[in-house]
């Protein structure tokens, strides 16, 4: 079993909004079915179609501006609910690889810009709750959207956020260097084939001790590599401070 980490939902004008699995009392992707068709002028692929139903607390209602305009700024629920346009929903798992679920279209307009499948609504609480299924009858989905038990849900919301705020403070209170040696041997490897001598392998390691520590940059490094009549020049970056170092080892020309 894999967990979920963050789930993306991805409207028709390409628009999406990324929720926390906090921000989720009930999330449910079921009667998942493959599906081969044309997606483009020039594709055909293979997609997971599915019923989707959740429901999102209303902490999670904060207003952003669509596609980064200023002056396109709305809620999150307010789009949603008003679009009834979700294309897909994407999980990203702990591991870093992603899943991306696609519910099923029925055009409500000429257009094809609204589902007829899709429904969404504000509870009386302020949250939001979403299910997308062609078949409402008989449907275990919609039975949980119709529902209003709110009772446990303030409690269930506290609940969720008091946890991710002490997995939060837990990271924040390890020591950097401590940090670093455990993951020392994972960070090295990947930069040995980049080094050609013992003094720029050892250069490059202490450049991303620090820069681990005051930029909690564990991974993520420029490389540049200049031809010269002599040999190749390197230089390794921080792309999150934007300083650099030259680690070529003069001695190897």
């Amino acid at each position: 079993m894999k967990s979920v980490e963050k789930i993306e939902i991805v409207f028709e004008n390409c628009d999406c909004l990324t929720f926390k699995i906090r921000d989720f009392y009930d999330f449910v992707i079921e009667n998942v079915r493959p599906r081969v068709n044309r997606v483009g002028s020039n594709c055909i692929a293979k997609s997971n179609i599915a019923d989707i139903y959740f429901h999102i607390f209303k902490g999670a209602d904060k207003s952003y501006n669509e596609f980064g305009q200023e002056d396109w700024e709305r809620s999150k629920f307010e789009r949603i609910k008003n679009g009834c346009d979700i294309t897909s929903v994407v999980l990203t798992y702990g591991d870093g690889t992603s899943e991306e679920f696609y519910p099923v279209w029925i055009d409500k307009d000429p257009n094809g810009c609204t589902n007829s499948c899709m429904e969404a609504r504000i509870t009386e609480r302020g949250d939001l709750k979403v299910v997308i299924t062609a078949n409402r009858e008989n449907s275990r989905l919609y039975e949980r959207y119709l529902e209003d038990n709110e009772d446990d849900l303030d409690f269930c919301e506290d609940f969720f956020s008091d946890e991710e705020e002490e997995e939060t403070e837990e990271v924040e209170k390890k020591d950097p260097d401590q940090a670093y040696q455990e993951n020392k041997e994972i960070l090295e490897s990947s930069i040995i084939p980049l080094t050609e001598t013992e003094r720029e392998t050892k250069a490059v390691k202490d450049f991303m001790a620090k820069h681990y520590k005051s930029c909690n940059n564990p991974d993520k490094y420029i490389y540049e590599v200049t031809g010269t009549g002599l040999g190749a020049c390197t230089t390794i970056k921080c792309p999150v401070c934007g300083k650099s170092k030259d680690i070529t080892d003069e001695d190897k020309f």
